[in-house]
Formats: C-alpha cells, sequence, structure tokens
C-alpha cells in the first residue's frame, strides 16, 4: 500500500503503465502526421510531373499528326503512285472484311450454340473438380481399416497402426420386421430378461447399428448431470469394433447442428462433448507426456499455487508474484503448443479437421471459434487440469500443484474463447489473451489440414465386457424419466416401426426383474408415475390375472390380518388408480372372491365366519371403503350426529335403542340405490356365486368397519366424548356383525338389556335387511349410482411401497407359484429395446 494507505502500489503501477501508453500513442500518432504529410506532398510532386509530361507527349503527338496530315496532302496533290497503291491496299482490305462479317452474320446462331455448350461442359468440370476436392478432404480423415494381426494394436509410429478388428456380431434383435397381425407386446420386464441373457450383443446392436438411431436418442435425452462413464463405454464400445472414426462424424455433426452459435459449441458438458473428451483421453496420452509433462513438472518444482484471488492466496504468497509467474507459465505453455501441431496424434488431427468441415457449414466466419472449443476445452484444458488422468505416468501431484494447474488451464480457456477477465484480480491475464490471437489461429488452421503423414497413438482399449459394464452402471444412475424421453426420441427416429422375437420367460422371472428395477428407482420418492410403475400395474392386474391368483393363493392360509389387510388395501389401490372407471378393480376383486368362493360348500355360520375373515374379504373391505367413502359419509354422518347430540335414547339395546337401529336399518335400505355403480357390479356378481353371503359381505365388512371409525363421519371430538360416541355407535356395529354372521347375541356381549329379548328382536330385523340387500344385489343396474375414482399418486405410492414390502418377503413363494415357463412370439420397438436393457443395472449394489 502507498503511505496514508489510499492508494494500493499496484494502482499507482497500473497508472503509471497507462501514462506511459498514452506517451507512446501520442507519440506515434505524431509520427504518423508527420509521415503522412510527408507523402502527401511527394503525391503532389508526381502528379504535377506526370501532368507536365502528358502536355508535352500531346503536343509532341499533334505536330507528328500535322506534318502526317501535310505529307498526305502532298502526295494525293502529285497523285503519286505510293498513294494509289497505298489506297488500292486498303480498299482491298476493306472488301475482305466486309466478307468475313457477312460470314459471321450468317453462322452467329451456330456460333452461340457452340458457345453455350462450352460453357456447360466447363462448369460441369469446375463441379467434379469441387466434389473431388471434397471427398479428398474427407477421405483424409476417414481411412481404410486394413487387418493384419491381433497384435498390432500395440503399435505407435509415423504410420497408421494396422489393427485387426472383429466383425460385428449379426443381427438378432432387429433382424426381423413385424408382419404378422395380432401379435402380444412384450413387457419390458420381459425384454429385460432376454437381454440380460447376452448383454454384450444387445448392447453392441443397439448402439452400433441401425445407423445409430439409439445413440442420437440418447444424446437427445442426456443432461450435463450424465456420469461420464456412460461416455467411457460408449467409446470403448465403438474403438472395439474399429467404429471410432463413424462414432466421431455422428458426434461432431450432432453437436454443432445443436448449437446455437459457435461460441457455445463443446462449451457445455453434453453427452457429445463428453464422448470427445473420453476419446482424447484414449489417445492424447502420448502428446501429454511430449508436450505437458514437462511443464506439469516444472510447475511441482515452483511450488507456486499461482492464485490470484485475493481471498484465497497464501499468507505466504502475493498477488503481483503470482499474476506475472501465472502469465508467464501461460504463455510458455501456449507457444510450446502452438509449435506442437507436428507432434499432435492424427486420430486428434482427424477431429479437428471434422470440426472444420461441419462448422464452416454453419458459422463459415468463426470456424476457429468452434476449432479453439474442441481442442482446447475438450482436450488441452482437461490434460493440464487432470494431468494424472491424461499422463498415469505422471507421480501423484501435490495440491499446490492441482491448484497451479487449474489456474493455467483456466488462462488458456480464456484464451481459447477468446473472452476477457471482469474479475479485478484477473484483468492483468487480458494482454496475454490479445497478444496470443494471431498465434492460436495459425495452431487451428495448421492441425485443421488433412495431413498425409504424423503420429499415430496407440489406442488403450477397453474390453467388451468393461464397455458394457461401463454402459450398464452409467445407464442405471439415469432417472426414468430420462430413459422414457430417450425411448420415445429413438421410437421416433425409427418411425415406430415392432420388431419381432420370440421370449422365452416365467412371470416369477419377470416379477424378480420389475423388483430389481424398484430397488434402485426409491419409489416412496416418485413426484409422479413412471414406466416403472405402469409396467408392475400391467404385471399385477393383467387380463389373465395370473399374480392376482398368486397373490391369493400366498395370502390364502397363516397370514395375520394386519398384512392381509395391508396387501388388500395395496390391490384396491393400484387397481383403482390403473382404471379410474373401477373396471380393472372390479376383475382382481372377482378373481380373488371366485378362488375363495370355490372353497365354500354352504352359507353356514361357520363358512361366513371364515370367508369374512380370508384375504378376499379384506380386498373386498378395502374397495368399498374406498369407493363407497361418499355413500357411507352420506347414511353415517347423520346417524352420527344425531346419537352425539343425545337425540337418539341409544346407549344401551332396550327397546328405545332397539328401535333407534330398527330406524336406521329402515333408513339404510332406502339409500341402497346410492351405492356407487362398480360396489352393485360386485354385489351383483356375488349374488350369482353363494347365497346370502353378498348382505353379509356388505353389514359385515363394509358397514360395520365404518361405524368403527367414526372420525371419518362427523365433526372433532374431544377423547372423552369420542370414546362415549364409540361405544354408543359400536352397539350398531355389533348388531351389523350378528346380523352379517347369522349369530345371536350371548350373555357377554352385552353389559345391559335383556338377551331373549334383543335376540327376539335381531331375528326379524337381520331377516329383512339381509333379503333387501339380496334383492338390491339382483335387481337392474338402474338401482346403482355412477362412479369415478379420484385416487392420487400420493395414495398409490404408499400402496405400492407397502405391497413391494410383502413381495420381497414372500418371494420364495411367489417364485415357486409363477415358475411356468412361457414361449411366445412378441412384438417390440427400438425404443422398448434401449429402456430395457437400460434398466439392467438398477438394483446392483
Amino acid at each position: 500500500m502507498a503511505e496514508g494507505g489510499s492508494v494500493p502500489d499496484w494502482a499507482v503501477t497500473l497508472l503509471q503503465m497507462i501514462q506511459m501508453q498514452r506517451d507512446d500513442i501520442l507519440r506515434e500518432t505524431e509520427e504518423l502526421k508527420l509521415a503522412t504529410t510527408m507523402k502527401v506532398a511527394e503525391f503532389r510532386d508526381i502528379r504535377g510531373l506526370k501532368e507536365a509530361e502528358n502536355q508535352r507527349l500531346q503536343q509532341a503527338e499533334a505536330i507528328r499528326v500535322n506534318n502526317e496530315i501535310l505529307r498526305i496532302r502532298n502526295e494525293m496533290g502529285n497523285g503519286t503512285s505510293d498513294f494509289q497503291k497505298y489506297k488500292a491496299e486498303k480498299m482491298a482490305e476493306m472488301t475482305r472484311m466486309d466478307a468475313e462479317i457477312k460470314y459471321i452474320h450468317s453462322n452467329i446462331s451456330a456460333i452461340s450454340e457452340e458457345f453455350s455448350l462450352l460453357s456447360n461442359d466447363l462448369a460441369y468440370l469446375k463441379k467434379i473438380d469441387l466434389d473431388l476436392d471434397k471427398k479428398i478432404n474427407e477421405q483424409a480423415y476417414k481411412g481404410k481399416k486394413t487387418v493384419t494381426s491381433a497384435t498390432a494394436r500395440e503399435e505407435y509410429g509415423p504410420k497408421k497402426p494396422q489393427i485387426e478388428y472383429p466383425p460385428l456380431p449379426a443381427a438378432k434383435w432387429m433382424s426381423e420386421v413385424c408382419s404378422e397381425p395380432g401379435l402380444p407386446s412384450a413387457s419390458r420386464a420381459a425384454i429385460a430378461a432376454a437381454a440380460a441373457a447376452e448383454p454384450e450383443t444387445t448392447f453392441v446392436e443397439l448402439l452400433c447399428m441401425n445407423d445409430m438411431k439409439v445413440l442420437r436418442g440418447i444424446v437427445l435425452a442426456s443432461t450435463p448431470q450424465d456420469p461420464d462413464v456412460i461416455a467411457r463405454g460408449i467409446v470403448s464400445l465403438f474403438q472395439f469394433y474399429g467404429l471410432d472414426n463413424e462414432l466421431l462424424e455422428k458426434v461432431v455433426q450432432w453437436e454443432i447442428e445443436s448449437a446455437t452459435d459457435a461460441a457455445s459449441v463443446f462449451r457445455t458438458p453434453t453427452l457429445c462433448s463428453k464422448i470427445l473428451s473420453a476419446y482424447c483421453k484414449t489417445v492424447g496420452h502420448i502428446y501429454c507426456r511430449e508436450v505437458i509433462r514437462p511443464f506439469v513438472l516444472s510447475l511441482v518444482q515452483q511450488g507456486r499455487t499461482l492464485e490470484l484471488d485475493p481471498q484465497k492466496i497464501k499468507p505466504t504468497e502475493k498477488v503481483d508474484d503470482n499474476l506475472r509467474a501465472l502469465r508467464d507459465c501461460a504463455q510458455a505453455m501456449l507457444v510450446d503448443i502452438t509449435n506442437s501441431a507436428a507432434k499432435l496424434p492424427m486420430q486428434i488431427r482427424n477431429i479437428c479437421l471434422m470440426v472444420k468441415m461441419e462448422a464452416s457449414k454453419k458459422w463459415p466466419s468463426d470456424v476457429h471459434v468452434a476449432m479453439a472449443g474442441f481442442i482446447f476445452i475438450r482436450f488441452i484444458c482437461e490434460a493440464v487440469a487432470y494431468a494424472k488422468v491424461f499422463d498415469p505416468e505422471i507421480p501423484d501431484l501435490p495440491d499446490v500443484t492441482l491448484r497451479a494447474l487449474a489456474q493455467v488451464a483456466r488462462a488458456l480457456f480464456a484464451v481459447a474463447n477468446g473472452s476477457h477477465f471482469k474479475e479485478s484480480y484477473m484483468v492483468g491475464l487480458n494482454q496475454l489473451i490479445a497478444n496470443n490471437i494471431a498465434q492460436t489461429r495459425k495452431f487451428y488452421i495448421e492441425i485443421a489440414k488433412p495431413a498425409d503423414s504424423g503420429p499415430w497413438a496407440r489406442i488403450s482399449f477397453e474390453t467388451l465386457p468393461q464397455a458394457v459394464a461401463d454402459l450398464t452402471a452409467g445407464f442405471a444412475a439415469l432417472p426414468p424419466n430420462q430413459l422414457q424421453k430417450a425411448e420415445i426420441k429413438i421410437n421416433d427416429f425409427d418411425k415406430d416401426r415392432l420388431y419381432v422375437r420370440k421370449f422365452s420367460y416365467s412371470p416369477g422371472k419377470q416379477l424378480q426383474l420389475l423388483m430389481k428395477a424398484f430397488d434402485s428407482v426409491a419409489v416412496a420418492g416418485l413426484p409422479e408415475p413412471n414406466a416403472f410403475v405402469n409396467e408392475l400395474l400391467e404385471f399385477v392386474l393383467d387380463d389373465d390375472k395370473t399374480f392376482v391368483n398368486a397373490t391369493t393363493a400366498v395370502c390364502f392360509s397363516g397370514k395375520e390380518q394386519q398384512t392381509l389387510s395391508s396387501v388388500g388395501k395395496s390391490i384396491a389401490t393400484l387397481s383403482i388408480f390403473a382404471d379410474n372407471t373401477c373396471v380393472k378393480c372390479e376383475d382382481a376383486l372377482k378373481a380373488v372372491l371366485r378362488k375363495e368362493f370355490a372353497t365354500v360348500a354352504s352359507s353356514s355360520p361357520d363358512s361366513k365366519r371364515r370367508l369374512l375373515s380370508s384375504f378376499g374379504s379384506q380386498c373386498y373391505r378395502q374397495v368399498f371403503r374406498i369407493i363407497g367413502q361418499t355413500y357411507l359419509t352420506s347414511i353415517l354422518s347423520p346417524l352420527i350426529e344425531t346419537i352425539r347430540k343425545g337425540k337418539s335414547g341409544l346407549s344401551k339395546l332396550n327397546k328405545k335403542g332397539m328401535q333407534f337401529i330398527t330406524v336406521f336399518l329402515d333408513d339404510l335400505q332406502k339409500s341402497l340405490g346410492m351405492v356407487p355403480l362398480p360396489l352393485w357390479k360386485v354385489c351383483n356378481w356375488m349374488s350369482r356365486q353363494v347365497v346370502d353371503m353378498t348382505a353379509a359381505f356388505f353389514l359385515g365388512l363394509f358397514l360395520a368397519p365404518a361405524l368403527d371409525e367414526i372420525e371419518n363421519f362427523g365433526s372433532r371430538l374431544e377423547n372423552k366424548e369420542k370414546d362415549k360416541l364409540s361405544r354408543k355407535v359400536g352397539l350398531i356395529a355389533l348388531v351389523l356383525r350378528k346380523m352379517a354372521f347369522g349369530e345371536q347375541f350371548q350373555k357377554g356381549d352385552v353389559k345391559e338389556g335383556n338377551v331373549v329379548d334383543i335376540n327376539n328382536w335381531l331375528k326379524p330385523q337381520a331377516d329383512l335387511i339381509m333379503h333387501k340387500i339380496e334383492a338390491w344385489a339382483s335387481s337392474d343396474v338402474s338401482s346403482a349410482a355412477a362412479f369415478k375414482s379420484d385416487v392420487v399418486w400420493d395414495d398409490s405410492r404408499n400402496a405400492l411401497v407397502a405391497f413391494l414390502n410383502f413381495i420381497r418377503a414372500e418371494h420364495d413363494s411367489f417364485d415357486m407359484i409363477l415358475s411356468k415357463q412361457t414361449d411366445q412370439r412378441c412384438t417390440f420397438k427400438l425404443g422398448n429395446l434401449y429402456f430395457a436393457t437400460a434398466t439392467l443395472g438398477k438394483g446392483k449394489k
């Protein structure tokens, strides 16, 4: 700081530099003015001399012409023979010229036609010439692959390595396009099961064939957050089969097509940019060893961070010193880089040529900007910042050197972009940017020239299993909605073409794959249903009810009521969510009840009790509870409110209490026409299966449990008031259960009241209400209310989590029941194959 602490030393120095530059500019301006004045004076002198010379020549010509005229006149006057001869020659020449003019006029059309033909031939030859130039440029980086020996992978030298690449496998998935109408569609789980059996050939066929439609869809659906291992796996897969040039051509083309301007191309971490970076890592190690490693080792010796931020700089370092050192390091680095075109591997120079050709079509005047984006941003800057990654032979670097490399890479990045720093502590590097514009542009021109010779880098090949492992792990990390987005785009590119394949799998294997996918999706946190949810719903609610029947078999015996209730609620909720018209829900419930009704020989009290505590009863209860909530509110809310206000006289099953319940039962039978249509349809079906079971289920599983939950149908109650009200309402629930089970009251069932009187009242009331319900169930559909479900995803998500937990707990039973193998020809789309294959790694730890 200056004395007094008012003006920093660097500001004084900067001001002095600016003043010196101003003086230099003023001096240069004066010199320029003087030189201009001298030039103007010299020009004037030259112009004067020229004008004088012209006047002299004009005068001399005039004298010569006058002399010639005088001579001719003299000759004409004298009639000399020379003049007469001269005149005769001129007349003969004029006659000959007239004849030639007449000949030309007579043949003018033929000459014009010949000229037109010659012009067309010339244009055609020019076009051929341009096409040849273009092909020469293209062939400069395409290069034909030749085959010598497998050991040639290790070659490195001035000649292109002669490498033996394995042939692409024969197509298995896309070998047959669908031509048979009516074939079923393969589920994603079935496709995933087939893909899991041969993951290597599946990935090869997906990515390396089909004109890269799949890769194009993946690129368009990708985000900057996608794991880098995807790009590495793609590069390894294409390199393994010698298709890296084809990959790079497409990647460069797609990246430039999607960029809005040359300044943004290769600057963001798109999948295309990551693929180029991954490829440069496989071929750039020799260049990094020869050009960048010496520079890195020199920074290790310096031991400086080169930090310029005053908030981050070490106490032992100064900003001015670091600025000077960083500027010198970056400049030295730029000199080495811009003079290293001959050392750059031919593979990378070929990419530069691709970039130049594609960018020149879109931004003819900004080709150098696109070139900078690739060679600096995607290769050199990364090679400097992550030197150990590009050159593994470099020893482990200390943190201070890593920070210095990051600073140098930032400076190189700014030079590549041609953008000046705005931070006050970085403006000292702006002169570095200005000083290297010409040199870097010359470098871009040099590395983009088609070259006949140059160093070819030895490629560090990954094995095919490793490439597939990278892809599997990378795709497994992508969210399902991104996989779906890519699936849609791939199908669009492939024009929704259907392929056919024979699938062999068991429902148990299909369920296992779905569960594996769900393990990594974190269903509890899904904001909305995705393809996995839809796949599971299709599987659970399939038309032949394979899984519902399996669940019924698993739950048939030995399960607690709480477990049965949870599973029943899951099936009810998911089936209603999958189809808000409740058709799927009705079918699933009928499938469960049909299995259980088949085990009942009569409608005896024991049979009723067994059925009313079964898995089917729990499914029935949950379905009726969800769909019938509005109906229950309409009949139970007035009942509970009347009891709460003390107008019922219902404190015990005495004459007054039984009279109140009789009135409620009368209101109940009158309200049956308000029952939603899906529930009536289930009751109508039940009335044709087992005698008197419809009314028993309706009273014992629908109405009685609802009365146990009075908080759902009344105003907010205090605990003391709630307990008192629950006891009174509980008497009605007890009566309904006795009616449903066909039982009579025993002495221990009620504390007060005459049991004989209660049973004498109960029997006719039970017969009446049971008869009314059975008659309603078998009546016309007009006696039911229309309904549309409003089950939301939040409810379904919770049900799904509970259901998955049950399946995991009973996986052995499900595997045994669902072990039957299925062989079937099914159709699928290219996008479906990608989605299923991309989920193979989900659930793996």
